[in-house]
Formats: structure tokens, sequence, C-alpha cells
């Protein structure tokens, strides 16, 4: 347990310099780790890592810089497709005399290692900043991919791909069933463009997703399979040794250097040497060497969430599994029911790591299914049975296709049960997190503290902890219910806006950017279900553009409200009081006002603070409402999204807002916000913008007003 401890507390040390470096200088986190390694006894080895550890991480920043130099240019280059994400139309590309990687959208179905010719301008990704929002640009960092192409001209060449892909390219023409092909690139080669999206996302909905991910454990049961058919031709150790080296290196070779790939042939090696030599296998101090070398050659992986959950999985399984074999020795079980000792353990090592990953995936992902535990347990054997039937068959394919036709039916029919059973089971609601972040965290650090933890000073860390987290959820439970929130979601060209209060949620308009047209996803309803505990009240839809309105129909609402009636919509009341925020219908339409002139206008009033929200009116219309009604505000929401038509100087004069808010898309083609409103607005306060800002949240006790940053957000929703 000793050894245990030390590598736990340098761990909490890694964590707490690797983000002190993220936030302040990378070379921080080189310095940090020759101090914490002078307290070790390998104080050699660890400075030696951390060296190297610092320099390659240093190096990755500096070629992330360098792949930023071709940031706002036009390219017209030859590159081979590395990897195609679902649907075929987009993926990885790499240039290999710039050493240039880059992930493009194209109108063109992409083959794997073929050479295309692209042409097209090259931008920074972006996350999407809403809660729940898919990170995009954390998702190409995590593939060594800092730059998006914008694919004007696509051209395909004839030119030799390297030895993989032409493997890649004989499977592909070689099965004929596509369900199992599908499965086969993505449980042997790990490739998941062939997989159908909806039988993706029940994957992962039924806990089974780690399967489709080609990870550790594709590798230990490969490895495994190899290991038990080399004990029966052979005795020597070193022979076979030497035999799962080169399996390793033949596999590398076919998917490509990943690093639960890495990691996994690492963990297997030092094991067998274990093994071998006949020495006590300590598995903390494998999993802690291998994490060590994982981040001497892939850096930004300490960055990526799969990092952590591969980790907190196999830290539970193995402690997991000696706590368990610590009970069964306890009630002499292994002795006396070897058969029901196995099932126990069996039921142990599949439950373990979901117990591990579980609060990582609960808190960052908002859900996780309630019927993982039960799939991972009667459902893995099916799998690794038809694993290996993938195995077997990559060799039929390689040595008589005849023989693999016939063998074919047997995956296809295998597969088809598989499904039937996955999409039975997938109907079964997913564990949602309706509470937030702190309090998980809360939870989970008393379960660890309730832990038979040995060392003093690791029960008082948590107890501290668990303190502070105490203090942040009654901050957080103070400010959920009696302060005021003002939600801006990052749509584009469109526009939304939440105001919540207490457990009362409604909502200013709902719109959707017209390049989402034809997308099937509604966006923010994916928000709003990540932040509500129920259906809105009511939604307050300013006027029917569809940049004001695109969202509305899959939103759950209560009612409706608009300038005017209709089948859908009520006229919204000249007052309406919300709990302790009232609001105010400030609308004068002339006879000739056009769709953006019937906007509806807003006042809401929370304490002393005041919103204006305008909609998309005109000059003409803000002069008509600036002479009937007192419009001095603390918040605006910039009318038609900063366009020159509107935010006069006269009518911003009346406002005064010390904050403006101006819903736009990034480089749209109307050229929103015009630079003289912007310049206006300026002159009176602080001004946020969607296409620069992100989402934003806004919160007021009715006397202050704060603009929150984003990851407290996410804590307080």
């Amino acid at each position: 347990m000793k050894s245990f401890d030390i590598s736990f507390l340098y761990l909490v040390l890694l964590c707490i310099s690797t983000f002190l470096s993220y936030i302040v200088s990378p070379y921080f986190l080189g310095v940090s780790f020759i101090i914490l390694c002078l307290k070790h006894s390998h104080k050699l080895i660890y400075i030696i890592l951390s060296s190297v550890f610092c320099y390659s991480y240093i190096a990755s920043v500096e070629q992330q810089k360098s792949s930023e130099r071709f940031q706002a240019k036009t390219i017209a280059l030859n590159f081979i497709v590395e990897d195609v994400s679902s649907g075929g139309t987009s993926g990885f590309f790499y240039n290999d005399s710039l050493d240039l990687r880059v992930f493009s959208f194209t109108n063109h179905i992409l083959k794997l290692g073929e050479t295309y010719r692209l042409f097209g301008s090259v931008s920074l990704p972006k996350n999407d900043t809403n809660p729940g929002g898919f990170k995009f640009k954390s998702y190409l960092f995590q593939n060594d991919t800092y730059l998006v192409l914008r694919c004007d001209s696509i051209k395909q060449l004839n030119i030799e791909m390297p030895l993989r892909y032409k493997l890649f390219r004989f499977f592909e023409g070689s099965i004929r069933s596509g369900q199992v092909k599908a499965l086969f690139f993505a449980f042997i080669l790990g490739k998941k463009q062939y997989l159908d999206s909806e039988f993706k996302a029940q994957f992962y909905q039924v806990g089974l997703g780690h399967f489709l991910a080609l990870s550790g454990l594709h590798m230990g049961l490969l490895l495994y399979v190899f290991w038990t058919v080399l004990s029966h031709f052979t005795r020597s150790f070193k022979l076979r040794f030497g035999s799962v080296v080169i399996i390793i290196i033949l596999f590398i070779a076919l998917v490509g250097l990943k690093p639960p790939i890495f990691r996994a042939g690492i963990m297997a090696l030092l094991f067998l040497y274990g093994r071998y030599t006949e020495k006590y296998i300590n598995f903390y101090h494998i999993l802690w060497v291998t994490g060590c070398l994982n981040c001497v050659f892939f850096p930004f992986d300490l960055f990526k969430i799969s990092f952590w959950l591969s980790y907190s999985a196999l830290f539970s399984l193995v402690y997991g599994a000696h706590r368990l074999n610590r009970i069964l020795d306890n009630y002499q079980m292994n002795e006396h029911s070897p058969k029901r000792v196995a099932v126990i353990k069996y039921i142990g090592i599949s439950i373990f790591p979901y117990i591990g990953t579980f609060p990582i995936v609960f808190i960052l992902f908002g859900k996780v299914s309630s019927s993982s535990v039960l799939m991972n347990v009667f459902l893995t054997p099916f799998l690794i049975f038809i694993f290996y039937l993938c195995v077997s068959y990559t060799f039929l394919l390689v040595f008589s296709v005849s023989v693999a036709r016939v063998y074919e039916h047997l995956l296809d029919g295998s597969i088809s049960l598989l499904t039937f059973i996955i999409d039975s089971v997938s109907k079964i609601p997913m564990l949602e997190n309706r509470g937030n972040a702190v309090l998980s965290l809360l939870c989970i650090a008393v379960l660890v503290y309730g832990l038979h933890i040995r060392k003093r000073i690791i029960k008082r860390m948590f107890g501290g902890i668990i303190y502070v987290l105490c203090i942040m959820q009654l901050s957080v439970w103070i400010i959920q219910k009696y302060w005021f929130h003002m939600i801006v979601f990052d749509l584009g060209q469109a526009q939304s806006i939440l105001f919540k209060q207490d457990k009362m949620y409604f909502l200013y308009d709902a719109g959707r950017d017209l390049k989402q047209r034809l997308s099937k996803t509604n966006q923010l309803q994916k928000y709003i279900q990540r932040i509500t505990d129920d259906s809105l009240a009511f939604v307050i839809i300013s006027h029917k553009d569809y940049d004001h309105i695109g969202n509305l129909n899959e939103l759950f609402v209560q009612a409706k409200y608009t300038h005017s009636k209709d089948s859908v919509f009520l006229p919204f009341p000249k007052f309406m009081k919300v709990n302790n925020c009232v609001l105010h219908s400030l609308n004068i339409v002339h006879p000739n006002a056009s769709e953006n002139d019937k906007s509806v206008v807003l006042q809401l009033v929370y304490g002393k603070i005041k919103y204006l929200l305008t909609g998309d009116i005109s000059s003409e219309t803000e002069q008509m409402i600036a002479e009937q009604y007192d419009l001095k505000s603390h918040v605006l929401l910039v009318s038609h999204h900063g366009s020159h038509s509107s935010s006069t100087p006269s009518f911003l004069k009346d406002i005064s807002p010390e904050i403006s808010v101006v819903s736009v898309g990034t480089k749209n083609r109307y050229g929103h916000p015009n630079p003289e409103v912007l310049e206006r607005l300026t002159a009176y306060g602080q001004v946020y913008r969607t296409d620069v800002d992100g989402f934003m949240h806004f919160i007021t006790d009715g006397k202050r007003m704060f603009k929150i940053p984003r990851f407290v957000s996410e804590i307080i929703l």
C-alpha cells in the first residue's frame, strides 16, 4: 500500500502541475516534475522521464504553432486520407512534405489511403461553447490536428497508396455484408466510417461504446489468443515473448501508433516480463509506468478525456479485483466453491471499470447508460466471441476467400443477433444528471473518503476537498434559487435567449442559422434539455423570421407568444409577472410595418436591473418606442444582430446600456455587426458578441450584474 499511496499523491500533484502548465506555461510542467521527482528514490529515472516529457510537450506546442501559420490562407495541396468520419464525406488529411494535418468537409465520398488535391481556405477550429455542445476543436486536437480546411474543390489523384491502406482496400473489397464490414473495421482496424450512426448511438447508449473504440481491451484479447496458441507450439518463454513483441509491432503498423494500443502493449510486456522473472507484479506500478511513458510519447494525451477514462477504468479494475480477492480469501471461498468464485470474479471484473468511469461520464456528459452494468455482464462474452470471429475471419480472407465467404454467414448472423439485442435494450432511458457537477463531485469525494485508505494525509486531503465542495454547493444552491439568469446561446446567425429564476424557465426567440436548415438535429433542444429539469414555461418569439423561430417546432413549450394571435401563438400581453421578474411589452406597430418592425420588444425588470430585448426592429420603430417609454436599461440585446439599420445614437442614448449583447454568426454574409454600431455601443459599456465570446451566462441578484466564466456556468447549470 505504501507504493500505491505515493503514486496516488504524485498523481494528484501531477494533475495540479498539468493544469498550471495549461493555463500558465508549458515550461512550468517540466520544472514542477523535476521538483516532485526529487522526493522519490528513483530520482534519475524520474528526472529523465520528466525532461523528455517536457521536451515532447513543448515540441507538440511548437508543432501546433507551426500548423497555425496556414491560418486564413488559401491552399492547393495534395493530401492523403488518414481517417474518414461517419458519412464518408469528411475526414482527416495529411500532407507529408509540409507535415500538415487538416480536417475537411467535402462533397465527395472519401476512401482511406487515397490521395486528393484539395483547394480551399484554412481556418482554426472552434468548439461549440453551448452546454453539452460538441467540442470540435478538442476533438481535432486529440487527433493532433489543428486546422480546418474549407474545401472548395477536390480532385482524386492516381497515386500508389501505402501498404496498410492497400490492406484496408483489400478488406473493403472482400467483405460483402455491410454490417460485417462495419463491425469488422471498427473492432479490428479502429475505423468507424461504415457504422450506421443510429447503431453507433445505440451502442453508446447501452454502455458498450468502448468496444467500438480501438483500445487496450482489443489489444489484450488479441495478445491473449496469440499467447494461448503459441503456448501449444513451444514452451520457450523467450520465443513466445519475442513473438508477442512482433505481433504488437505488426498490429501498430496496421492500425497506426495510437495511445490506447501503445499503453496496452507496454502493460502486456511488463506483465509478461514479471511472469518470466517470477517477481511480484505490482499492477499499480505497471499503471504508473505506462502512464509516464504514455505522457512522454503522447504529451497532449494527458488532456484527453479518453486518457482519464482509460486509467480510471484500469485503476478501478485493479483496485476492485484486489479488494474482491481479499474478501473471498477471508470467507475461504477460493478453496470450497471454485465455480461460484469464478462467477463472482467475472461479475466483478465486468462491473469495476463501470464504477471507475461512472463519475467522469456522469459529470462531463450529463448522462450514463442505466443498462450498462447488465449489458457488460451478459453481453461481454458474446462481444468477445464476435471479436474472435473477426480475428479468425481476417486470416481466412488472406488465405482462403472461398472459406471466408461461408464463415461470413456465421459472422453476419451473430451481428444480426447483437443488433437486435442492442436495439431492444437501447429503448431503456438513460440515467441523466439533473443536479450539478459540484453535487456529483461531492458525492464522489464522500465515497472515496469512505474507502479504507491508510494514509492520514490522503484522509485529510479528501476531508478538505469535501469541505470546499460543501461550501461550493451551498453557493451554487443560492445562485440557482435566488439569482436571475440570462443565458445567451451561440447559434451562429440566429438568436435565442433563455431566462431562469429558481425552477422557472422561459425563452426569448428560438432561432436557427440558415446554414443549418437541412440539418435534422435541433441543437437548441439539446442545449435546453441539458439545462432545464422540465419543459419551458413559455417562449416569446419576437417575429417569425427563420433565424428567430427555426428551432421552435421540436421544443416542448407550455405556451407560445408573439406579436399577433394565430392558430399556434398567443399575443403577448402588455404586462406579465414571472416569480420576481416583471415583463413589459413596449410594442408600437405602425400600419405598414415590416416583419422585423413587428418584433415583440420587451423590457424585463428584476430588482433594480433592467433588460431590453429588441428583436429586429429598425431605427424608425426605435424612435417611436423611445418617444413613449423610459428605455433606461442595464442590458441591451442589440437589434437585428448589430445591423446598420438599427441602434441609432439617440436610441442608445435613451438606453445607456452598461452591457450590450449581439447574437451574430462568424463571418456572416450580411457583414453583421456593423463597425459603426459597435463603436457606438462601446462608448456606453461592454459589448459581447456570440461570434467572439460564444455562449454567455449573466446572473444578477437584482442589484449587481455579473458575467460568469463558461466553466462556472457548466457547474451551476
